[in-house]
């Protein structure tokens, strides 16, 4: 037979009992039923071949083999702390930042604090927020957690929670309405107007300035250089933005939340996704739109 403690927790009922006296008061204090702390030292003076304890009616005395042993257990106690705290250690720091990706002006003062909040009921978590003038490819790890305008069915490898929907149309500052007119309809002639675009949207129209940024274009739009497409979401709560006309058909996005597959099994990456869909989708449905 094998001479040894079974494990851990072996030694560390033998450590309660020598410390408390009794099998009694070690099972207040290790949470365990008395028979089975009896029942455990039983066990370990047979495994170990050794009388650990004399009994009699004052309860529990270490025996002199148990006492030579006490030391060797109370280390093994202390490496045991020592484990679990560096464990604990390294589980924060090798939890890396949530990455996250959007539209470079989608996350505004009241979609930040759904971050914040999310921060300060998970204690170690961060977000790394990055933009870029293309989608980041959530399936080949190039952001974990997007935010997206999507004119169609996302990929079916992410995944995805929508959390609303929205159209696009043309916007104007009131300068430029007052000074130059608004065209009536999309197919209306835009080439009497100055047309600021996205620099990686095609167009054939005369009089077009291309920006590299949503945020760009916005404010070239609102600085009167020119009239362009904003999803209504944006342009309709930035009131000093003019609607030229109404949506034009087949303007439809669906906004959604997505994460690769890879990046969902960290806890707290599916964490966010299952805090943060309901409270996008609710910011995405205030408001009124504009006739």
């Amino acid at each position: 037979m094998k001479n040894r403690f079974h494990d851990w927790g072996d030694a560390r009922i033998f450590l309660a009992v020598a410390e408390q006296g009794s099998t009694l008061a070690a099972s207040r204090v290790l949470g365990l039923a008395q028979t089975t702390v009896a029942r455990r030292v039983d066990a370990l003076e047979r495994a170990l071949g050794l009388r650990l304890f004399a009994r009699d009616t004052r309860g529990f005395r270490l025996t002199a083999e148990g006492a030579a042993l006490r030391p060797a257990a109370e280390d093994l106690r202390k490496a045991a702390g020592a484990l679990e705290e560096l464990a604990r250690s390294q589980r924060t720091k090798a939890r890396a930042p949530v990455r996250f990706t959007s539209w470079d002006d989608a996350i505004n003062a009241e979609l930040s604090d759904v971050f914040v909040s999310f921060v300060a009921d998970m204690p170690g978590v961060s977000f790394e927020f990055m933009t870029s003038k293309r989608n980041l490819d959530l399936t080949a790890d190039e952001a974990d957690v997007a935010l997206r305008l999507c004119a169609r069915a996302p990929d079916s490898a992410l995944v995805g929670r929508q959390v609303g929907r929205t159209e696009w149309t043309y916007y104007a500052s009131e300068a430029y309405a007052a000074a130059r007119g608004l065209p009536a309809c999309y197919d209306d002639d835009l080439d009497d107007h100055t047309v600021v675009m996205l620099e990686h949207i095609p167009s054939a129209r005369r009089n077009v300035l291309f920006f590299d940024s949503p945020s760009a274009l916005v404010m070239a739009i609102l600085t009167g250089r020119g009239i362009g497409p904003v999803p209504t979401i944006q342009g309709d709560r930035e009131s000093r933005l003019v609607r030229c006309f109404p949506p034009p058909e087949g303007s439809e996005m669906e906004i959604w939340l997505l994460a690769g597959a890879a990046a969902y099994r960290r806890p707290e990456v599916k964490a966010f996704m299952a805090f943060a869909a309901p409270r996008f989708k609710a910011h995405f449905a205030g408001g009124e739109p504009r006739p």
